[in-house]
């Protein structure tokens, strides 16, 4: 019976979190979405700790963590998974300007404009400069040591293909 406990209490805390993200994500303006997905959790998981202590007592201190990582697992997967995928697809965003047009559509010459290859990189150049994923100095763009959102796609592709790729020989 504990374990349903410790699965249900991680699955509310991130059904939580997606409910409370949505609301954060109608008042922030967009810039600020990393900031709002931290909020976000930061806000579900206090009142998921609140109402695992106030409203299920017998509950024991390995099962609130082990529930709490779960949920933080949740919420992970969900925030790589859909912005990760949101924010580097340019088919899903090609797809997000043309529904926002509306039944009147999008021109063609607009859509070229807005995705063109110097818009993309200039854009995507900014985004982890000001994240400071990376840094320009001297007109040339190198990594920094912190460990980021953005980053984190790239260290774990970089573990995968250390584990599973075969040396040429």
């Amino acid at each position: 019976m504990i374990d349903l406990y410790i699965i249900l209490i991680a699955f509310l805390g991130f059904i939580l979190f997606f409910f409370i993200h949505i609301v954060v994500f109608r008042i922030i303006p967009k810039k600020e979405v990393i900031k709002g997905l931290i909020y976000s959790y930061f806000f579900a998981t206090f009142l998921l700790i609140f109402a695992e202590f106030i409203f299920i007592k017998h509950l024991s201190l390995l099962g609130f963590f082990i529930s709490f990582f779960m949920y933080s697992f949740f919420a992970l997967v969900y925030v790589l998974g859909v912005f990760g995928m949101m924010d580097s697809s340019l088919r899903i965003r090609l797809l997000t300007e043309i529904a926002h047009a509306g039944k009147s559509g999008i021109d063609s010459g607009a859509l070229h404009q807005l995705y063109n290859k110097e818009v993309i990189i200039s854009k995507r150049l900014s985004r982890l400069t000001n994240a400071g994923v990376i840094n320009f100095s001297n007109g040339f763009y190198r990594t920094s040591n912190r460990i980021t959102y953005f980053t984190l796609h790239a260290i774990l592709y970089s573990i995968m293909r250390y584990l599973f790729e075969r040396e040429n020989r």
